[in-house]
């Protein structure tokens, strides 16, 4: 991975700290403060290693937010020959992760579904390789459901937040755990990496 890359994403990085974004919220009859959340450093550099070393072609993010995590994805993703598809609803989210997309050099090899994620699975059809999910935590075991069949034999599911945001993922944390021909752990890592290999 060139020093270019790693300084560029450094940059980004920076950037999301800083965003955040004022919502009305009609029930309150106030503004929400919505915050660009981004996985540290070491998590990113953890996904890109993991998705490099197994030569993940079709790569599928859950949640880009400002599109951090996504760069790192779309790197290994751009030297294995492959492509990443990453799911945002936020629509203020999506510009800023498209510029951040351009500004390190992977955006060919992206594509940002601005939608729901439920949607975007119900009509998937590609075959995945490497997973990793960082949103809407307290769905993940009906995302599961479109997502293993679609995972080959010895994919991936990285799952962020699995020590901190454990209690809102213990339905889909009992099902992957619970589907056959599967090997799971988890990883002390920032916040808690969940690792699914099937």
């Amino acid at each position: 991975m060139e020093k270019d890359f790693s300084l560029v994403a450094d940059e980004i990085l920076a950037q999301c700290k800083e965003l955040y974004w004022h919502v009305p919220n009609n029930i309150k009859k106030e503004q929400i403060h919505v915050r660009s959340w981004n996985v540290p450093k070491s998590t990113a550099q953890f996904l890109y290693l993991m998705a490099f070393a197994t030569k993940a072609k079709q790569i599928l993010e859950l949640g880009t937010s400002a599109g951090y995590s996504t760069i790192w994805l779309a790197k290994a993703a751009q030297e294995n020959g492959g492509t990443v598809d990453t799911i945002e609803y936020f629509a203020p989210k999506c510009e800023v992760a498209q510029k951040h997309f351009k500004q390190a050099g992977v955006d060919e090899v992206i594509t940002l579904h601005q939608d729901t994620i439920l949607e975007v699975l119900k009509v998937w059809e590609k075959d995945i390789d490497f997973i990793f999910m960082d949103a809407d935590r307290g769905n993940y075991d009906q995302y599961f459901f479109y997502l293993y069949p679609a995972l080959k034999k010895g994919g991936i599911i990285v799952v962020d937040n699995a020590g901190n945001y454990r209690d809102r993922m213990v339905r889909f944390l009992k099902a992957a755990q619970e589907a056959p021909h599967q090997y799971s752990t988890f990883l002390d890592l920032d916040n808690g990496l969940f690792l699914f290999i099937k």
